[in-house]
């Protein structure tokens, strides 16, 4: 049975994997994955980051997903690691947060 605190999404609502991936993407930002509605459409243009921070995500999850692969499989082709680094940039393309508009920030 779930523990559900109001206003909390559960653990693993997505699937392990997703929900790993949707963690480090608001801790990217400063968003609480907690109170975040990825239900909601065009979630991802609620917060935003620099070209330098979706640099840093996109290493960090490509090392991540190297390292577990069959961890990721479920969300990202990891064939190859050219697979992997397509993957993520697809992800980032299609869910990445919007990039700020002074990238000085």
């Amino acid at each position: 049975m779930k523990e559900e605190k109001e206003g909390l999404k559960p653990l693993k609502e997505y699937g392990a994997s997703l929900d790993s991936v949707l963690k480090d993407l608001c801790e990217a930002v400063g968003a609480d994955y907690y109170t975040m509605d990825f239900a909601e459409n065009d979630w991802y243009f609620k917060h935003t980051w620099t070209m330098q921070d979706q640099l840093n995500f996109k290493n960090k999850l490509v090392k991540k997903i190297k390292n577990n692969k069959k961890f990721y499989s479920n969300i990202i082709s990891v064939k190859s690691d050219k697979d992997i680094n397509t993957g993520v940039e697809m992800f980032l393309f299609t869910y990445g947060w919007k990039f700020k508009e002074n990238q000085e920030n």
